[in-house]
């Protein structure tokens, strides 16, 4: 997982950025939303199942990394803070813990 943020050398070299790059230069809810749900390889959002895999993304977070989650509108990125310690955290900081226990698909673990 790429966690330093991108140079802009690397845009200008071409090269192709995944979601979570992306999400290091900009990004807003339903970017990060989104990179949540395919971490946990959770269906595609639709109007049927939308609440249902934010309840989803919500409980793994809570159960499984001690985060609290509040999701925001798409201008504004999501909220994250440590339940035991009460510390925010960033997207990345959440990520991290998220690809140590569910590698991408293809990386070696």
């Amino acid at each position: 997982m790429r966690t330093e943020k991108l140079q802009n050398t690397d845009i200008i070299n071409d090269k192709r950025m995944n979601d979570e790059d992306l999400d290091a230069v900009s990004g807003g809810s339903s970017l990060e939303t989104n990179v949540l749900r395919r971490a946990f390889r959770l269906p595609e959002f639709s109007g049927f199942n939308c609440f249902k895999l934010f309840d989803t993304i919500k409980s793994i977070l809570k159960d499984e990394f001690n985060v609290r989650i509040e999701f925001k509108d798409d201008d504004y990125k999501n909220q994250y803070w440590d339940i035991k310690t009460g510390k925010a955290l960033t997207h990345l900081d959440v990520m991290k813990k998220i690809r140590a226990k569910y590698p991408r698909e293809g990386d070696s673990e």
